[in-house]
């Protein structure tokens, strides 16, 4: 038997209140998620790879083994939500609020805020 991928979700929403919903499992890559709230969502296996992603609300989501590859993130809190075991690599996040977000045993390879290199920073931190 043939391993099925995750299940697609719409490729587009726009104007959704999807407080609280739990996503396990499914797909969202290259969706336009724009203007969206999933707040208080848990979000389990769910790829938002090169998703475009723009005033959308994460407040207080939960989320494990998500991808954000190469998502393109504007507008957008993640305020008090928890992350684990998450990927965004090559992603670009834009005025954005990440208050309080404490990053711990995460690859930060490449990592640049506001075009100030982190990973260099701190090897070179004295």
């Amino acid at each position: 038997m043939k391993a099925k991928g995750p299940a697609a979700l719409p490729k587009k929403l726009v104007n959704e209140s999807l407080e609280g919903i739990e996503l396990d499992d499914v797909s969202l890559a290259k969706a336009k998620i724009h203007n969206s709230t999933f707040e208080g969502a848990h979000f389990d296996d769910v790829e938002f790879a090169k998703a475009d992603i723009v005033n959308a609300s994460f407040k207080g989501a939960k989320f494990n083994d998500v991808s954000f590859v190469k998502a393109k993130i504007k507008n957008a809190s993640f305020e008090n939500a928890k992350l684990d075991d998450i990927d965004f690599a090559n992603a670009t996040i834009k005025n954005s609020s990440l208050a309080g977000l404490k990053i711990e045993g995460c690859s930060i390879e490449g990592l640049t805020i506001d075009g100030v290199r982190i990973d260099e920073l701190i090897k070179n931190k004295p």
